[in-house]
């Protein structure tokens, strides 16, 4: 079975700026030839429509209709072009190589096993042009039967419509074969009809139809000597109008844009502005094409009909600022604000949802639980992307309870009490979760957590009374620096003792405290409370 393919049909047309009195003309080609570019002509569209693909014999599938293509050139005058025009059937691309403008042939029909319907012929494409459309596929045949129509060729409005498929043979061969496909639009015609039959018993011949100009798809033939049809030839039509071509656009050359960008963003000040991806030539972008960074973008101006032959350049970059940094899940002691949270980066903004939502400010308090996604801004480029946070907001209880001199801490993983009345200092070894004033003063303590650390109120310690005593009248002490046994003498008796360290801590109690042996305590100041009834006595004393 011999393919057969669409000749394309070519239309150039040249475009001229517009002056008074232009010169217009037009040279059509329905077969190969020569095309010389006239005197004062520099612009020009061709236009081009495949060839039709033929039918198969015997019951096939119709053949493809040609495929269709357009574009505008700068040309010089007294440039020859050779245009090229395929016939129906031989599977010749129509156009003029030199420009690499084509519109493809149809294929053949062929035939399909018994009992399928099929066979039909592809249809050709454009390639090349600014406007590209593909011719329909011929419809199917029924094997020994019937022929499939033709495909349509595809034209200046959009592709052809494909060819009508025949019916299966049940018996009775009465039918007049698949119906031709229309065409995409001028300059392209419609695909010829598939053979038949007249009569119920397969004699009369309902024959096949050629591919109407240009480029139809010819119809597939019937089983009884019904011949195929031809596909359609291609054709050619040059048209031209004098003009002077205007000036390129302007603008700035060097174009930066934040995260991303299309063609639309750019800017250039002309007329009937089109951006391509050439300096010369190239493919019209389409305003939604992405930019890329690094690259040159070309820009024409169309003033009348005529395009601008020289391009405006411009190379873009593309800035992207990446998002800020910071631990993704934060703990904030008891409540906070937005501003709380920690984080990495520029000119931070916050807003409240991944990706929409809206801004909030850094006022905004926090929530438990809740994401709060940030931003950074680079040069006046803001992230396209956000980093979350999620806020856990911890409480813990950093109350206090007092008895008599001793403050006890309610909650808490770790201690240390502080100073409040001499600027919070730290009170060496005071890390318990209680703690026993040996003087007048404020106290408070520093409660410890997980990742978190509250500080109690300060609280009023008074009537500690602490007396540095040699000789008082009713207790005497014999050694105030002690190395193994403190001596008391004891007038009236009935003393009982308590003996802490500096830091509060008792260290020893009981009445007998001329009996005990305290050589085993490390070196330093102790404090030592003579009391009975009513009367406490403090005493200080050095232990070497």
């Amino acid at each position: 079975m011999k393919n057969s393919f669409l000749t394309t049909i070519c239309v150039l047309i040249t475009i001229i700026s517009y002056v008074s009195k232009a010169q217009s003309g037009s040279q059509p080609f329905t077969s190969s030839g020569i095309f010389t570019v006239p005197v004062g002509i520099d612009s020009m569209t061709v236009e081009c429509v495949g060839a039709g693909g033929s039918g198969g014999g015997n019951g096939t599938g119709g053949g493809g209709g040609g495929g269709y293509a357009k574009k505008t050139f700068p040309v010089v005058a007294g440039t020859n072009y050779n245009v090229t025009i395929g016939l129906g059937g031989n599977g010749t691309s129509t156009g003029i190589s030199t420009l690499s403008i084509f519109g493809l042939a149809g294929a053949n029909g062929v035939s399909v096993s018994n009992p399928n319907i099929g066979g039909g012929g592809a249809g050709g494409n454009g390639v090349g042009g600014t406007i590209n459309h593909t011719g329909g596929t011929g419809g199917g045949g029924y094997y020994t039967y019937f022929g499939g129509g033709g495909g349509g060729a595809a034209g200046a409005a959009g592709n052809g419509f494909n060819g009508g498929n025949t019916i299966a043979w049940t018996g009775i061969c009465l039918t007049p074969g698949g119906t031709g496909g229309a065409s995409g639009g001028i300059p392209g015609g419609n695909g010829g009809k598939g053979a038949g039959f007249t009569d119920p018993n397969c004699n009369v011949t309902d024959p096949a139809a050629g591919g109407s100009n240009f480029g139809g798809g010819g119809g597939g033939g019937n089983g009884n000597g019904g011949a195929p049809g031809t596909g359609a030839n291609g054709y050619v039509l040059i048209s031209w109008s004098t003009c002077t071509s205007p000036s390129a656009p302007t603008g700035n050359s060097n174009q930066t844009f934040c995260n991303a960008a299309t063609v639309a963003d750019l800017t250039a000040t002309g007329t009937g502005v089109q951006w391509y991806n050439l300096a010369t030539g190239g493919t019209p972008l389409n305003n939604t094409v992405q930019l890329v960074d690094g690259s040159h973008y070309y820009a024409t101006q169309t003033i009348g009909t005529c395009e601008s032959t020289n391009s405006f350049d411009v190379t873009v970059a593309i800035t992207v600022t990446p998002e800020p940094t910071g631990q993704g899940m934060q703990v904030i002691c008891h409540s906070g604000t937005v501003d709380s949270l920690d984080i990495s980066g520029v000119n931070i903004l916050w807003y409240n949802a991944f990706t929409g939502g809206q801004q909030i400010p850094s006022t905004t308090p926090l929530v438990m639980g809740i994401y709060y996604w940030a931003t950074q801004t680079i040069n006046g480029c803001e992230s396209a992307t956000r980093f979350g946070i999620q806020a856990l907001l911890q409480t813990y209880n950093d109350s206090v309870t007092v008895t008599g001199n001793t403050i006890t801490a309610i909650g808490g993983q770790n201690y240390q009490w502080i100073d409040c009345s001499n600027n919070n200092q730290n009170i060496p070894g005071a890390t318990n979760m209680s703690y026993t004033a040996t003087q007048n003063g404020s106290y408070a303590v520093v409660l410890g957590h997980v990742n978190c650390s509250d500080t109690s109120v300060c609280i009023n310690i008074t009537g500690i009374d602490i007396k540095e005593v040699m000789n008082p009248a009713d207790v005497l002490l014999c050694n105030s620096v002690f190395t193994k046994n403190i001596v008391i003498i004891q007038p009236t008796g009935g003393y009982n003792f308590q003996l802490h360290n500096a830091v509060g801590q008792l260290i020893w109690e009981g009445k007998q405290i001329e009996q005990h042996d305290f050589s085993n305590l490390p070196n330093g100041i102790y404090l030592l409370k003579a009391k009975r009834n009513s009367i406490t006595q403090t005493i200080k004393l050095v232990k070497e």
